[in-house]
Parts: C-alpha cells; structure tokens; sequence
C-alpha cells in the first residue's frame, strides 16, 4: 500500500499533467488575477501531508503592519491563486504584481508573501517597488533567490527582511507601492489569494516590461512591516527591529 507522501506526489503529478494542457492567457482586462483552471473551476491540489502552522502570519511585537490581509490559524490564504511563471514554463511568461497604499510612513523591515510552487524550477525574485502612473517603477530593494512551498499545503509563508546593511527602505503616506514576484526560466508558481476578502490594485505582463493595468478581487495574500517614522522624528525610540 502506498505510503501518505506517495499519494501526494500521484495526486500532484497528475494534476501538473492536466496543467500542461492549458492555453496561455491574453492581457485582457479582468477583475480577477489570471489563474490555472480545470473544468472552468479553480484546481486544488490537497496534499495528505499539508503543514498546518501559522508560520510566520504572527506579527512581531516591534515591528506595526503597513499592509496585510493575511488570514490566521488554518485559514492564512486561498488554495487559488494568481499564475507567476517563467519564460520556459508550460504557462509562458505571466507576472502578476500587488500593489499597497500605506497610512503613514513606514521604514520597511519585512515582508511575508504566501508564493506557491506548481511546476519546474522553485526559484523566484521579489522586488519593492515605487510607482510609476499605476504600474511598477523603480526597484527600491530586491531579494533575488526565494523558494516557494509546495502548492497545497497550508499556512507556510516566505519571509524576507531587509538587511541593517541596507540603506532605509522608506514609504511614504497615500503613495503606492508593489510588490512583484519574477519566476525564473522554468518556474511555474502562484502567488495565494487572501481569505479577508481584500481587493487591490496590480498589473499583468506578458514580459517584465510592459505592463497592462488591473484591479484583482480578491488580491494575493501578503503582509509589509516596518517601524513608523513618525516615532523617529518626534524624537521617541522606535522599537528594534529584529534582523
């Protein structure tokens, strides 16, 4: 009889095969992110031996949330999410970036993103982002080699923090920012919906370069934390943000 990782690895390959046969998507504007399907229903791969912890959608004492829509306990992000794929993967290219709007100006510590892998190699880049008329523009950091979990299980989330090395990532009050996920050569992941019905602005690119405005309904779960900077120019110590 096979063992319970045995029947999760059936189950996901056969679901990559059905993948495979799916059409690329056009640039076409729609409510919802660009998404994999089967029978015109969103595919859910369950996995036997899914992780059931929080990770890291606990927030941390020193750090105040800029942006999040994260869920809690089991119910962190959607087994749906938007398609971010590479150049070589059975998708072609699709990138899918969110956009957030703080309340007040931050200094950027750390950022955690439910990105799921689907297909190929598990390799991606995120990039902060400052605006550029609605889409993204200048690069204000960049973490170049993140791994995604495996499609299926619940509630992991890639964390990153930005380096004390690094010169302050500052974001502004009423400004709009992004984040985007850029799947390497043959990667093939998707980045989860939210389970708190949060919408937000984003975009869609067929090639990194050009890109085509959306608005996603929901929008793919993911927290920004940082230190307020009013603390730091009143004069009042910020609390220590941990590395």
């Amino acid at each position: 009889m096979p063992n319970k990782l045995s029947l999760t690895r059936i189950v996901y390959c056969l679901s990559l095969v059905a993948l495979m046969s799916l059409p690329t998507r056009s640039l076409a504007s729609q409510p919802q992110c660009n998404r994999f399907a089967l029978n015109s229903q969103a595919m859910v791969v369950e996995s036997l031996a899914a992780d059931s912890s929080a990770g890291a959608s606990v927030l941390p004492t020193s750090l105040s949330k800029i942006y999040s829509n994260l869920g809690t306990g089991n119910n962190v992000y959607s087994s749906a999410g938007c398609d971010e794929s590479g150049p070589e993967s059975p998708n072609g290219v699709e990138f899918q970036p969110m956009a957030f709007t703080p309340k007040a100006d931050y200094s950027v510590k750390r950022i955690d993103l439910a990105v799921s892998w689907l297909y190929g190699n598990n390799d991606y880049v995120l990039t902060l982002r400052a605006d550029n008329g609605g889409i993204p523009g200048a690069i204000l950091i960049k973490w170049p080699h993140l791994s995604a979990a495996y499609y299926g299980t619940c509630c992991a989330l890639e964390t990153v923090k930005v380096p004390r090395t690094h010169k302050p990532v500052l974001v502004q009050k009423g400004k709009q920012y992004w984040l985007v996920v850029t799947a390497r050569e043959y990667a093939w992941l998707l980045w989860n919906l939210n389970t708190t019905n949060a919408s937000g602005k984003g975009a869609l690119s067929h090639d990194g370069k050009m890109w085509v405005k959306k608005s996603f309904n929901p929008n793919g779960a993911f927290d920004v934390l940082g230190v307020r900077q009013d603390y730091l120019d009143g004069g009042v110590q910020a609390p220590q943000s941990p590395d």
